[in-house]
């Protein structure tokens, strides 16, 4: 399999927040939009003979559709004829099998290999080729011979994703299944889902003898999993009887989770007590057994036995205590799991600890996903305990996140699911669905006494409204004017126009939702008109919600004044020097451990970031974090010429955190 089962589930587990293909394709749409000028136009050709798209170039386009226009620049969708399909038609040379611009390199290994060859393309800048896209043969009417000489041209320049294109339509005994199972992973890693699965398929179809064909198929499998295609892992075949008993169990507890996905849970049953059968104690890794289980009490829920299946949680969460090192991801669906069961038996309490428990295997690292879930969570549950503010703040928080997430459509499937009560269905306007969800929540559990004063609030305001940004989204040259804390969300802000708006993401409940969120915030404060919001996560933990938290942020984003208790109190350079050398610095909550490499440091995280290296400055000043000294302490235990500007630098890194006190507030003194 290359990973083991803990590790493709583990993958799935960080994977399903991030919402990082959406955000990185809005990333290259902007950077697009920012290179472009009114005489800009745009040219995406589309996929063609049968080709389908994915959903990163979906979301790519409809990025550049929001950007560009803004920008006066135009885009154009190039969908030409179909290609020549005629017995007597030329033959081109290789250059019309290339998917996608002819790069300068492989333009050049083919007219070393046959010449340029009379296809009709047009020269672009820098030495690349497009070419015309009536010209281009559809792949199964190429002799596959030509996509081996394909695949040579490839190689010799250098270009693996070509490689892997000719070997996935050229003929199968010349195709590299492990090669091709390392670039499906490589392609997954990146986010490109769509296409991980077809090297995959490719990979897991050609083979050569059984231990071949099973690694490719675990691999298949693994990937219908983490991109929950539950429907193909559970029409997959069922593995041979003599595969070796790790491969036959991973294969029987993936197919047992497909069927549990898609409804069935009794036949589920069938195959996930075999996989446990064969992972028995002491049979294999200990990690997988226990992801086993944590599937199998889903599908034991689902066959109606609740209790059952909180059994077997409380089993996987006295066994993962003996584990020689803690799987934090293992810890979070444990515990999330627990939380659930808990609740739907009634037990509040006792959820609302294995919620908090799960939740925070997310601090350091918590993505806006997260956050929303997380806080839209807590609230309904709140809701349950009786404990109407907290549930108001809860969605409030919750709505906040939402209206600060820079790609709205990025919203993982659980929080959507969460929000809203269904699945995000594709073609479905999730950025009114979600926002229309969570204005219903903040307008039903509003305080009584201010229900009415927060709708007319937000009426007044309607589609003048304060933008949203995410502090990790603020320009280098943004200026934070200052914050105000009210309970339950602390705010700062900017001036206007850090955000530009697109229609797509100000649907109608969307524009609604800043005018309530406002409303609520601001309260007639002291933000000024036109200011444009920055919601501070805190470097991946949680938006201030206290005034000594809001003094954090506030330092750490060089605002210039804070509200207290109506008035406004003024940040200038030697008051704002006093407060930070009175911060407490500790380790990052993100971190798990820090182990020592030659003089110098690696930083192993929880979840999600990969290991740090730390220099030797660096690895020395996080060494004397362990009793939470003050900066003020730091610099003079420290040999370093800057200790403040190294622990930022830590801190943006996850490495450390800065927190206010009462104690070092009042150290601090008057101001």
């Amino acid at each position: 399999m290359g990973r083991s089962t803990a590790d493709v589930i583990g993958e799935l587990v960080d994977r399903e927040t991030a919402g990082d293909m959406a955000l990185r394709a809005a990333a290259l749409a902007e950077m697009v939009g920012e290179a472009a000028t009114p005489d800009t136009v745009v040219v995406v050709v589309a996929p063609r003979v049968g080709l389908a798209w994915d959903e990163p170039d979906v979301r790519l386009v409809a990025g550049l559709a929001r950007v560009l226009p803004a920008r006066g620049a135009r885009l154009v969708l190039l969908v030409g004829p179909e290609p020549h399909s005629a017995p007597d038609a030329p033959a081109e040379g290789l250059h019309a099998l290339v998917p996608g611009v002819v790069s300068p390199d492989v333009a050049a290994a083919i007219d070393a290999r046959e010449g340029r060859s009379d296809v009709r393309y047009l020269a672009l800048e820098n030495g690349f080729l497009l070419v015309a896209p009536g010209c281009r043969p559809a792949p199964a009417d190429v002799p596959k011979g030509r996509f081996a000489d394909l695949s040579v041209v490839a190689k010799t320049c250098d270009t693996p994703w070509l490689s892997a294109y000719a070997q996935c339509h050229g003929h199968e005994l010349l195709a590299d299944a492990g090669w091709l199972r390392d670039q499906a992973a490589r392609r997954s890693a990146e986010g490109s889902t769509d296409l991980a699965l077809r090297l995959a398929e490719r990979a897991a179809g050609c083979g050569r003898g059984l231990a071949d064909r099973l690694a490719g198929e675990s691999v298949l499998q693994g990937m219908r999993i983490a991109t929950q295609r539950f429907a193909q892992a559970a029409a997959q075949q069922d593995p041979p009887a003599t595969a070796p008993a790790a491969q036959r169990a991973f294969l029987l507890e993936a197919k047992g989770w497909g069927l549990t996905m898609t409804g069935q849970p009794q036949e589920a049953e069938r195959y996930l007590s075999e996989a446990r059968a064969l992972t028995e104690p002491g049979l294999g890794d200990e990690r997988d057994r226990l992801y086993l289980l944590n599937i199998s009490a889903l599908n034991r829920l689902r066959l109606g036995d609740s209790e059952g299946a909180l059994d077997m949680e409380r089993e996987i969460e006295e066994r993962h205590a003996l584990l020689p090192r803690r799987d934090w991801r293992l810890e979070y669906l444990n515990a999330l799991n627990t939380a659930r069961l808990l609740r739907k038996l009634g037990r509040l309490e006792e959820a609302l600890a294995y919620f908090e428990r799960a939740f925070a295997t997310t601090l350091g690292v918590r993505s806006s996903s997260d956050a929303v879930y997380t806080n839209f969570t807590l609230a309904r549950l709140a809701l349950e305990r009786g404990q109407a503010a907290s549930a108001f703040a809860g969605f409030l928080r919750a709505a906040a996140h939402w209206l600060a997430l820079r790609v709205p459509e990025s919203l993982a499937p659980r929080a959507v699911r969460s929000v809203t009560g269904q699945a995000a269905e594709p073609g479905a306007d999730r950025v009114e669905d979600v926002s229309a969800a969570l204005l219903a929540a903040l307008l039903d559990h509003a305080p009584q006494s201010a229900h009415d004063d927060l709708e007319r609030a937000a009426r007044s305001l309607g589609g003048q409204a304060p933008d949203f940004v995410s502090a990790r989204d603020l320009p280098p040259d943004a200026v934070v004017g200052g914050g105000v804390v009210r309970p339950g969300l602390g705010i700062l802000a900017t001036r206007a126009g850090v955000v530009r708006r697109s229609p797509a993401t100000d649907s109608p409940s969307r524009v609604a939702l800043r005018a309530t969120v406002s409303a609520t915030v601001m309260d007639g404060g002291p933000i000024p008109a036109g200011a444009t919001v920055v919601i501070d996560d805190r470097l991946g933990t949680e938006v201030p919600t206290t005034y000594l938290e809001l003094v954090e942020s506030a330092l750490r984003l060089e605002g210039r004044w804070l509200s207290v208790a109506g008035g406004r109190r003024e940040l200038d350079a030697a008051q704002r020097s006093r407060l930070e050398d009175n911060l407490e610095v500790s380790l990052g909550p993100a971190v798990d451990r820090v182990e020592p490499l030659d003089g110098r440091a690696e930083i192993v995280f929880r979840r999600r970031l990969a290991p740090a290296t730390l220099s030797a400055p660096d690895a020395e000043l996080v060494s004397l974090v362990g009793d939470e000294p003050t900066v003020a302490r730091l610099r003079e235990d420290a040999a370093a010429p800057d200790v403040l500007a190294m622990l930022r630098g830590l801190e943006t890194r996850r490495i450390v955190t800065l927190r206010a006190t009462a104690e070092g507030w009042a150290a601090a003194g008057p101001f």
